[in-house]
């Protein structure tokens, strides 16, 4: 699959799931609920497009048949003046180089910070207590959590209740592991960063995990209304931020959220329409059809199954490399040139003997019940090599059909 192809693929379903999240599930379900359809839908979104599922009609065994199938191979770009070759291949390799590196930049700097953040714990005075280490420094400004660790100050401005109210706060992110799902979240966006989508979905993650560890708090028996008190002087910065470093997201919704129950009588339905959409973008994404119409147009069937197979002419220039497949009593031999191979080891042999710059010929002799999902998957060896034409013979009357396309991207009529 061509990268620019899966980028636009990504966008659509991240989108389209992040969409549904919004209007479906955002503060009518459950916290929990939440968090699994955001992880799960961006992990779907990036994995959806990159399948490719063969989905074959109901007949997918041939009778007694032999065909031949012709792939042409040539080196592309041998035939091209030297300023050609680099427009036609520079310009892609610089955006793949941009792309990977600042992809590599994100994931370092997310190494970085959590090596900084073991760096500080061991500066700090550390205090097990029964589901978190405490951890107080005099170099804390803002009070946040990271794994198991709540990170605290120890210099003045905090009364015994507001520290209650802060470390039930960062206990009920450690609780709910909340840090390894930002972490599985910031490596999703790092390897995706140019889709807007998901930024967004990380902002909505962090919104969540928020709510729920306010309603923690409250749970706990703590004053709205001093809660609440608490979270404002944090806004106009009389106080530390206790709330993993996204004070500058407090909002009125979140207000709201404290004295919202969002179970309702049909909550668990609600996760559920959303199976529909992401079947549907497995089978738009995910899927590859293999139609009889397109069998038949690649395999020679012959009338009967106990017909004798006709006599399949093969080249006997030197440049002509001849795959022979046979069917016998349910096993299938591959042989190259008279040598046998496996399916495993095809690719290698091929581009063994494809590796010079003069055009190559491939014909493809197949005899006896070869499933056609087998000649399919030597089709997309083949294709992961250097051909950039295939030519199929009919061996009735040798009628022709060419199709040129790059090595990957080769989709036979």
């Amino acid at each position: 699959m061509d990268a620019l192809e899966y980028i636009i693929e990504v966008t659509v379903c991240s989108g389209l799931f992040l969409a549904l999240y919004r209007w479906l599930i955002s503060g009518k379900t459950g916290y929990r609920t939440c968090r699994m359809y955001i992880l799960t839908a961006m992990t779907a979104s990036a994995v959806i497009p990159a399948l490719d599922i063969p989905v074959y009609s109901p007949d997918t065994e041939s009778p007694a048949l032999v065909t031949a199938l012709e792939v042409h191979i040539h080196n592309r770009a041998a035939g091209l003046p030297a300023d050609e070759q680099w427009q036609d291949g520079a310009i892609p390799a610089v955006i793949k180089i941009l792309y990977i590196s600042v992809s590599a930049l994100m994931l370092l700097l997310m190494v970085y910070n959590t090596l900084r953040l073991l760096r500080l714990q061991r500066r700090c005075r550390v205090t097990r207590r029964q589901e978190y280490l405490l951890a107080e420094g005099p170099d804390i400004k803002t009070p946040f959590s990271f794994l198991d660790t709540i990170f605290i100050g120890t210099g003045p401005g905090y009364t015994e209740a507001e520290l209650d109210m802060v470390i039930a706060h960062e206990a009920s992110h450690i609780r709910h592991r909340h840090s390894c799902e930002k972490l599985v979240m910031a490596a999703l966006r790092s390897a995706l960063w140019p889709n807007p989508f998901f930024w967004m979905a990380e902002k909505d993650l962090a919104e969540v995990h928020e709510w729920e560890a306010d309603m923690d708090v409250l749970s706990t028996g703590a004053s709205l209304t001093e809660y609440r008190t608490a979270i404002l002087r944090q806004i106009f910065g009389h106080c530390p931020d206790m709330s993993c470093g996204l004070g500058n997201r407090i909002t009125s919704k979140r207000f709201i959220m404290m004295t919202n129950t969002p179970h309702g009588r049909h909550a668990w339905l609600r996760p559920a329409a959303a199976l529909p959409i992401f079947t549907a973008a497995l089978l738009i994404f995910g899927c590859g059809a293999r139609s009889q119409a397109r069998l038949k147009a690649e395999l020679l069937v012959s009338p009967a199954k106990d017909t004798a197979a006709p006599a399949v002419p093969v080249h006997a220039e030197d440049s002509c490399i001849v795959i022979k497949v046979t069917e016998n009593n349910g096993t299938t031999d591959i042989s190259v040139d008279g040598q046998h191979c496996t399916l495993e080891e095809l690719q290698g042999i091929i581009e063994s003997k494809t590796s010079s710059e003069e055009d190559r010929t491939v014909q493809i002799v197949v005899s006896g019940n070869v499933t056609a999902g087998f000649i399919t998957d030597i089709k997309e060896i083949l294709r992961i090599t250097t051909a950039n034409r295939i030519r199929y013979g009919n061996l009735e009357n040798m009628t022709e059909q060419t199709t040129e396309a790059h090595p990957t991207d080769v989709h036979p009529d």
